[in-house]
């Protein structure tokens, strides 16, 4: 057990018993938390529902073909529930969201229960910077890239404003450009290139703890 106080403006809080919870700004607190969570994927063994951790988030999913792999899905939204209740590590529902990936109409769409509310579905979701939508486009990705690279482009030119040695100038900005085009524009790149037409429908369902 813990006992533990807030420190804040020169006022410190009352002294209150901490029970569960990884300490905060320590060196092993994110490898305990890993630790602590690690056999959330036994939960899904022998499945045919695919389970990913990164961090606090996990990212589930199932490709759905009939109605027993949306009931499939859902019992396995209701393991990680049931999970995060048994070693008190509350999930951020507001967080927690579905995304229908699809290249045609094929079952009608169903709705998810997570703690007894609702789980959002939406048309795209961010996975590890890479904006995913439900017909694979990634229009929202690219988007994304246009509009990040015109603000660093604009950059690049106040740069001929600021700097009068024209050999410095240079090799600043192909230091930049080189720096940029890496991290905005070829992020992903092999994320996107190593993904199958072929899939017919697939439900994705992302969540997070607080």
């Amino acid at each position: 057990m813990l006992v533990r106080s807030v420190w804040f403006a020169y006022v410190t809080s009352t002294y209150r018993l901490v029970t569960s919870g990884v300490r905060p700004g320590s060196v092993l607190g994110p490898v305990l938390f890993l630790v602590y969570i690690n056999d959330i994927v036994d939960l899904f063994v022998n499945s045919d529902v695919y389970v990913k951790l990164y961090a606090d988030g996990i990212k589930m999913y199932s490709e759905i073909i009939s109605d027993s792999d949306q009931h499939t899905l859902q019992r396995s939204i209701r393991k990680i529930s049931d999970w995060s209740k048994t070693w008190q590590l509350q999930l951020a529902n507001d967080k927690c969201q579905h995304n229908r990936i699809r290249f045609y109409t094929a079952l009608p769409s169903t709705d998810y229960v997570i703690s007894d509310s609702k789980l959002p579905s939406v048309s795209s979701v961010r996975d590890l910077g890479v904006i995913v939508d439900n017909r694979l486009t990634f229009r929202d990705h690219n988007n994304s890239i246009v509009s990040r690279w015109h603000v660093r482009s604009s950059r690049f030119m106040a740069m001929f404003v600021l700097y009068k040695d024209v050999c410095n100038l240079i090799t600043r900005l192909l230091r930049m450009y080189d720096r940029c085009l890496n991290i905005v524009v070829l992020y992903g790149l092999r994320y996107l290139s190593a993904l199958s037409i072929n899939l017919s429908l697939y439900s994705t369902t992302t969540f997070q703890f607080h």
